[in-house]
């Protein structure tokens, strides 16, 4: 086996294990959530975020021209799901909420799985002007008359980082800068090691 051989197999085996170290992470007001559990949630529409919303809400979560998708309850159509910035779940026309951090889409015959890495999701069972400003900037971008939404419960959820489960690919997690640097830390050690051999 060549060092290069060997080179290849222990970066993948340190980024796999790296991956697998870190847990998945979600900071969440899950407490008044309750209203997501078993429901369908339909896209209405995909936006990207607006300078004016940014400069209203100052929402540090967001930046200019950040992509967000509204869903709303199939059965409840007061009942609103907001996925800010872009993650997998943007590609679901249909999906549901399994627990803090997965979601399966129902686009298809078959469920996927889909998980969120890194998210923060935060439910309101009163009706948030932020969340009726984004419905309405979502129905202008995607050139339909501006409704005025009559929302009873909304959540919002921050996707910072998502993989399809069912892809299998454990790599498309992006990793940090830190994660980075010591893998290839670690990779250049092992290649030394091997060319002394």
């Amino acid at each position: 086996m060549s060092s290069l051989h060997i080179f290849y197999i222990s970066f993948f085996s340190c980024a796999l294990l790296l991956h697998t170290a870190f847990t998945y992470n979600i900071n969440s007001s899950l407490e008044y959530c309750d209203y997501l559990n078993k429901r369908v949630f339909k896209q209405r529409c995909i936006g990207l975020y607006t300078a004016t919303m940014l400069a209203k809400y100052m929402d540090g979560k967001m930046r200019h021209l950040n992509q967000f998708a509204i869903y709303a309850a199939e059965d409840d159509p007061g009942i609103y799901f907001l996925a800010l910035r872009k993650s997998v779940m943007h590609f679901c026309h249909r999906l549901q909420w399994k627990n803090n951090t997965e979601f399966e889409c129902l686009d298809r015959e078959k469920p996927e799985r889909i998980l969120l890495l890194k998210a923060e999701i935060h439910c309101f069972k009163f009706p948030l002007d932020y969340c009726i400003d984004l419905v309405q900037l979502c129905e202008v971008e995607n050139h339909r008359k501006p409704v005025f939404p009559e929302i009873k419960e909304n959540a919002i959820l921050y996707a910072m980082r998502s993989i399809l489960a069912e892809a299998g690919a454990a790599f498309i997690q992006p990793f940090t800068k830190l994660q980075l640097f010591g893998i290839l830390a670690f990779v250049n050690c092992a290649h030394k090691l091997l060319e002394n051999i």
